[in-house]
């Protein structure tokens, strides 16, 4: 059905198209019944028209003018009766009905659903009952990139929405999607990248139906699709795992920006149908998601669709107005899914197993009628191709099916044939076990020849009793002969008879009378009697198997005779006048059968009068037998009969056809001639015909030609016709009748040593010869070749790129001296091997050239040839130029007698040469893994030393001096002063490995890493002058702080604290104070701890502890007090007890006096033997224990005025009152 469609189509129902259409500028509304093939038109101001989904009822929009208003107008097109209107102020994007009471609106925020009462609108008219809800709003996402809404939908029960959009953000070269899943109930949505979604029902294996929401998911910049089925109604938490199936297909064809617009789930077919933008159809198996159909339906785009409501398949309509009806038929798929699938071999088993199972299962759904496995699906799975190496199609649909399912009758009848062939017993048992078989009489048939035990079992399956009584009959007829019990056959054979048991008697008898005795004439005619009379097709099946003898020929004759099995009828009479009738009877004689009367000259000629087609047969048996029938006896029978078209006939054949051509030369008939010797199917001697020609030495040839084109007397026929001076035959030959053959004249004419200027004449009229290498392999073993180069020069100018040609060229050139250098150069297609060997021993440079010219196809050749010559140059820049490691290991291999020539010409000057960056890295690679480091060297130098444009190359400056530092230390330092652009660091660290630590010095001082230069300098060598003038000239403060360390390590304590100093580093410190005060530098570390304080602003116990300290080691107790007194962080009470240990009391007793500590302070006093202060600091300490002292030590020195002071403070504690008694009785 075609329809010219102007502008607008509506979405269709499987009722209703509806047409918008502009007709003398007015716009038109067609609904079309595609039931009834009628047509409905309107003349309708509206922007946009729906037809409902099942009956004639119109939803219309149109515009309010001067407002942002859109009017929506639903109307009855039969009744003409306005249903309900609607203004909507939201522009709207995208409106359908989704069922029969609802219409989904678009807007550019929000999405509308219109529920409209179409048939109680009459009742209420004063009641609205149409209303207008939003269900949700748009995803930003369709927002923001300004999405084409390209399809709406919800589920059944409208519990689930599903909006799709797609849009484009590189001018619609590629075409992108999200969609826009909503739940009513949760109110919850997500976006989902893809095209499109659609919601429906599938009946499960277990007849289960359940509602699954299907959708074609498509990331962003990728080609892949995914197919996702899933239940989105199960929740988890249920305990049950909803159902999900996720497969990746590929939907991209011959346009990149082909995408989805419609995706169908249908129940009853248990398929997915999706119809893309371009037209192409697929269909997805419902339980796996196997792809079942590719199609493309249309030229056109298509742009809308709709399901049938029956359920049995989808339409679609083209841009054009075309409908398609798209629906599935499972048995023709299945074949075309194996027969057109590009299975990958690897994947080729699984894949069609795949599809069998599919099959299997699809044949078992109550859905799919009729069943798929049928006789013929079972053959077109016998004319599919084997892929190599796997399974035939056939038996891996049998091994499928024997795994899942028991075969049919068909399949069990294909599978047991080559079973039964083969003699594979044991699988015949296996499955008959198994059940996997469908008995039938017919696999019964089949069985018996192979085992009768097996062919009962499956006759008793299928209740074929008959089959069952003829075996056991024919068992108990052979037990019975085999034991000698005497029975009467005749009666056994009578008695089936009267049964109509023809099938048994037959079989009976067929094993009675297997030895073909003379004694069982009687029941071998009987055995043919009653089939003829009842079965001729099984008598003929007896004649065949050409078993039987001793039957009443003459009887049976008859029978055949009356029966219409002449041919037989004919093989059994004896006398003619039987045979005659017969063959007035009969159309037909067959040269096959036996051949008693067909020598009979009167017989056949009377047979030849039923049939022309007879005749020919005749004719082949006169041929045939013409030695003991008598030629002229036969000729003679032609002529009686007037047939001439017989006698002609008769004489083309066997050597008779001598005489006529005979006949033809002495007549002169040289036009008979000429047809009779071109005939290739004309049968004679052609040795005999050729020489008899030669002999006659006709004026015009072409006789001989013929023959001796036709039966390969080439050679014999060009010598032929060039002594005898007919060369304008030997044109003739060559250029018209058989150009193939030119290279075999040619050789002949060249043994004949034929004139240069005929040859070259005849061969430039040959402008294409099929065998051009056998003419230049036969002018070249005649040392001729040069006489062919005017041809060859024009066959290469007119394009020719045979590479013998090209050949012979450069051969015929290099002998020449014909500028040869220049064609090797410039020629692509002579073999570069085979020029090279053929100049070797005539010029090695053209060698040379021919093997450079490979592409590294003759490495070999082309060193063996320069070595041999002494051609190193060349063989340097080769070398150099083919970059192969391959060849340069074997080039620099010791072996290599030559080695250390080639290795001079690429240092001296070929490397030097080079520009090619690529070129001198390969070179300079090769002598590394050959460990030529001293000709590395050398090679490098002239490279980078003298002025060549790799000079400047970072890589070799590096392999320079790193090769020199492995094998030649002694050029490091010269190198280093040389090059700059060189890895400093990197080179450095590995010349200090390898114990060259000046080198590693003047490297690291050059690239101004000061720090590791003197590292180098102070790890070994300890070169301090060295290192202070480094450190001066570039005044570092690590590099000081490095040298302040190894001084110190070295007890220069001095040096390394004025290094110190000048780093305004701290971090060694204590490492300095530790060191001073083991030599007693107190000096020192009051200049260091000073410097350290004021310029790190250092604040550390430690520090000032030992500042301290040293100030009262140097007994600057001015200085002491006065640091002691600023601010600081000097643990006091550590520094005096230390020094009151190395009774240092004077500095001990200041110290106490800051903190203060009157205990320590009154001990320091004693000590001092200032008496007056020990008592006033006791006093301030009030302890008893410091009493005690005090007491002690007065006592001790007679100071008795202090002691009695002390004496006092302690006598108040009666406790201490012995011991004081005790101190003064001592």
């Amino acid at each position: 059905i075609f329809f010219i469609l102007p502008l607008q189509l509506s979405p269709i129902s499987e009722k209703f198209i509806c047409v918008k259409e502009n007709v003398n500028d007015n716009t038109q509304v067609v609904v079309i019944n595609l039931q009834n093939k009628t047509s409905t038109r309107k003349y309708m101001k509206a922007d946009s028209v729906i037809i409902h989904p099942k009956d004639p009822i119109l939803a219309l929009r149109g515009t309010i003018k001067n407002m942002n208003t859109i009017f929506l107008q639903v109307f009855n097109i039969e009744t003409k009766e306005k249903i309900c209107s609607l203004n909507l102020n939201e522009y709207m994007t995208y409106w359908k009905w989704i069922n029969n009471d609802t219409i989904a609106i678009v807007c550019e925020k929000n999405i509308y659903h219109w529920n409209i009462d179409i048939y109680n609108s009459k009742k209420n008219k004063e009641h609205n009952n149409n209303t207008l809800t939003k269900v949700f709003e748009k995803a930003q996402i369709f927002v923001d990139n300004n999405s084409q809404i390209l399809h709406y939908t919800t589920d059944k029960d409208m519990k689930w929405c599903i909006l799709c959009g797609i849009f484009t953000q590189d001018q619609g070269k590629s075409i992108d999607g999200y969609m826009q899943l909503y739940s009513c109930e949760k109110k919850l949505h997500q976006t989902i990248e893809g095209f499109i979604g659609c919601f429906g029902n599938f009946i499960f294996d277990n007849l289960d139906m359940k509602p699954l929401f299907c959708f074609i998911e498509k990331k962003k910049n990728s080609s892949i699709s995914k197919l996702h089925l899933m239940d989105i109604y199960t929740n988890k938490s249920e305990g049950v795992t909803p159902h999900k199936i996720v497969k990746e297909i590929n939907l991209v064809n011959e346009s990149l920006n082909d995408f989805p617009i419609y995706i169908s789930m249908n129940m009853l077919q248990g398929v997915i149908y999706v119809v893309t933008k371009y037209s192409y159809v697929y269909i997805f198996d419902e339980g796996t998601l196997t792809l079942i159909i590719k199609e493309r339906i249309s030229e056109d785009n298509i742009f809308i669709c709709c399901d049938s409501k029956n359920g049995d398949g989808i339409y679609a309509i083209n841009k054009k107005g075309k409908i398609f009806y798209v629906t599935l038929n499972y048995a023709a798929k299945i074949i075309c899914l194996l027969k057109n699938s590009k299975f990958h071999e690897e994947y080729y088993s699984s894949s069609v197993a795949e599809a069998i199972l599919l099959m299997i299962k699809k044949n078992e759904d109550i859905r799919i009628i009729p069943p798929l496995r049928t006789q013929q699906v079972l053959n077109n799975f016998k004319y599919f191709k084997t892929v190599p190496g796997q399974l035939s199609p056939l038996l891996l649909y049998f091994s499928v099916l024997l795994d899942y399912d028991k075969l049919n009758t068909y399949e069990s009848l294909e599978l047991v044939k080559p079973v039964v062939l083969q003699k594979k017993r044991e699988y015949l048992e296996k499955w008959i076990k198994d059940d996997k078989l469908s008995s039938s009489e017919e696999l019964g048939d089949l069985v018996k020849a192979l085992d009768l035990r097996l062919a009962l079992n499956i006759y008793l399956r299928c209740t074929s009793h008959n089959k069952i009584i003829a075996i056991y009959s024919v068992y108990f007829v052979k037990f019975l002969g085999e034991n000698n019990i005497q029975f009467d056959i005749n009666g056994i054979i009578d008695y089936l008879l009267s049964r109509k048991k023809l099938q048994e008697a037959t079989s009976i008898l067929l094993d009675y009378l297997k030895d073909n005795k003379p004694e069982h004439k009687h029941l071998q005619t009987k055995l043919f009697e009653f089939n003829l009379y009842n079965n001729v097709q099984v008598a003929e099946t007896l004649f065949q198997m050409d078993i039987f003898t001793y039957y009443d020929k003459h009887r049976i004759a008859y029978l055949c005779e009356e029966n219409g099995l002449y041919q037989r009828a004919l093989e059994n009479y004896t006398n003619i006048s039987d045979i005659k009738r017969v063959i007035n009877k009969s159309t037909f004689l067959s040269e096959n059968r036996n051949t008693q009367y067909n020598l009979d000259i009167e017989i056949l000629f009377e047979f030849m009068k039923t049939s022309k087609l007879n005749m020919e047969l005749v004719i082949a048996i006169c041929v045939q037998y013409y030695h003991k029938i008598g030629i002229k006896k036969i000729i003679n029978k032609f002529e009686e009969s007037k047939n001439y078209e017989g006698i002609f006939y008769f004489i083309k054949v066997h050597f008779i056809m001598f005489k006529y051509i005979e006949a033809c030369v002495k007549i002169n008939n040289i036009k008979e001639l000429d047809r009779i010797c071109k005939d290739k199917n004309a049968k004679y001697n052609p040795e005999q015909i050729k020489n008899y020609l030669k002999e006659c030495r006709l004026s015009d040839p072409r006789p001989l030609i013929y023959v001796c084109d036709i039966h390969g007397y080439i050679e014999e026929l060009a010598e032929y016709l060039y002594k005898n001076s007919l060369l304008k035959y030997i044109e003739v030959y060559v250029i018209k009748v058989n150009p193939s053959n030119a290279n075999k004249v040619i050789s002949v004419l060249l043994d004949l040593d034929a004139s240069e200027e005929f040859l070259l004449n005849l061969l430039n009229q040959i402008k294409n010869i099929s065998n051009i290498k056998h003419l230049i392999d036969i002018a070249e073993k005649r040392n001729r070749l040069k006489l062919l180069l005017p041809w060859l020069e024009t066959r290469a100018n007119e394009g020719y790129e045979n590479i013998e040609l090209h050949n012979a060229l450069a051969k015929i050139y290099i002998d020449l001296n014909k500028d040869p250098e220049s064609f090797l150069k410039t020629n692509n297609f002579y073999d570069k091997k085979l020029i090279g060997k053929y100049c070797e021993d005539l010029d090695s440079h053209l060698a040379y050239i021919a093997y450079e010219r490979s592409n590294g196809e003759c490495d070999k050749e082309l060193i063996n040839i320069t070595s041999k010559n002494g051609l190193f140059k060349l063989q340097a820049k080769y070398l150099v130029k083919r970059q192969s490691m391959e060849l340069w290991k074997m080039v620099l291999d010791e072996s290599n007698k030559y080695r250390k020539n080639v290795i001079d010409q690429v240092i001296g000057s070929t490397l030097i040469e080079s520009n090619n960056a690529d070129e001198i890295t390969v070179t300079v690679k090769a002598f590394i893994e050959q460990k030529l480091s001293s000709e590395l060297i050398e090679l490098l130098e002239k490279i980078v030393l003298h002025n060549s444009e790799f000079n400047d190359n970072k890589n070799l400056q590096n392999l320079l001096i790193l090769t020199a530092i492995k094998s030649d230390s002694k050029k490091v330092i010269e190198y280093i002063n040389r090059l700059d652009n060189f890895s400093g660091l990197e080179i450095a660290a590995v010349a200090y490995e390898y114990n060259l630590r000046e080198e590693a010095f003047i490297i690291y001082k050059k690239f101004n890493c000061f720090t590791s230069a003197v590292s180098v300098l102070l790890d070994k060598v300890l070169d301090f002058d060295t290192a202070i003038e480094l450190a001066q000239k570039c005044n570092n403060p690590d590099v000081w702080f490095i040298l302040g360390k190894a001084q110190l390590k070295l007890n220069k304590i001095t040096d390394a604290i004025d290094s110190f100093i000048k780093s305004n580093n701290s971090e060694a410190y204590k490492e300095v104070i530790e060191k001073c005060k083991e030599n007693n530098f107190y000096e020192h570390i009051i200049m260091y701890l000073t410097n350290l304080r004021e310029s790190t602003f250092l604040k550390d116990v430690l520090v000032d502890s030992e500042l301290v300290y040293a100030y009262a080691k140097l007994k600057k107790l001015s200085d002491m007090t006065k640091f002691i007194s600023s601010t600081n962080s000097a643990n006091l009470q550590m520094i005096g007890d230390r020094l009151y240990k190395e009774q240092e009391y004077e500095s001990a007793k200041t110290l106490y006096s800051s903190i203060p500590n009157n205990q320590k302070l009154t001990v320091c006093y004693l000590k001092l033997k200032e008496y007056a202060l020990a008592i006033e600091a006791a006093k301030k300490a009030k302890s008893l224990k410091t009493w005690k002292e005090v007491n002690f030590v007065c006592v001790k020195y007679k100071q008795l005025k202090f002691a009695h002071v002390a004496g006092l403070q302690l006598i108040m504690h009666a406790d201490h009152l012995d011991e004081i008694i005790k101190i003064y009785e001592k």
